[in-house]
């Protein structure tokens, strides 16, 4: 039940849904990121769970607190799906004048993909290497360091994405 739950989906989900999204409505390709006048309220609300939830799951790490880590991590999840819901690219999507927003709206996503593959590749580390070169980014996600690249607006412009399968399919509980 946790692992569908948590990981197939809050995690996979999101990134199903996001990286489907950049398909379907940028070509597949990240657009450019975002410059300060351009960055809403809900933007800022969601750029800084993952500044408190990164600064909290470091504090766990440091702790030796393993599961602190973990929750921590996960809240950055959740609000990445609350976003979603909150913005609803899917209905920036049909009004052209809306364009730069949709843009807006999924280079955040698209970049706090790349900040999950980060933070949960000790967590996840199949996963979050799949969900890496999904986003189009070269090596291993395990080469890049905290806290320099756990950073936001560092995911290259015009960089291809990809589908795939589900990163965690559902798992059916046996019947009891």
């Amino acid at each position: 039940a946790r692992y569908n739950s948590d990981l197939a989906n809050d995690f996979g989900n999101l990134v199903s849904r996001v990286l489907t999204m950049i398909d379907r409505y940028l070509g597949g390709r990240v657009p450019s990121p975002p410059a300060s006048t351009e960055i809403e309220a809900a933007d800022e609300d969601f750029r800084d769970t993952f500044e408190s939830s990164f600064d909290a799951m470091s504090r766990a790490v440091d702790d030796i607190a393993p599961h602190d880590a973990l929750k921590a991590a996960w809240t950055f999840v959740r609000k990445a799906n609350a976003y979603v819901e909150a913005v609803a690219p899917w209905s920036l999507a049909k009004d052209p004048a809306q364009r730069r927003r949709l843009e807006v709206t999924l280079y955040h996503l698209a970049d706090a993909l790349r900040l999950m593959a980060l933070i949960l590749s000790p967590i996840v580390p199949r996963a979050a290497q799949q969900l890496w070169e999904r986003l189009g980014l070269g090596g291993a996600v395990t080469d890049h360091s905290y806290p320099s690249d756990a950073r936001w607006g560092l995911l290259p412009e015009s960089t291809a994405v990809s589908t795939g399968p589900p990163l965690f399919p559902r798992v059916e509980e046996a019947a009891q």
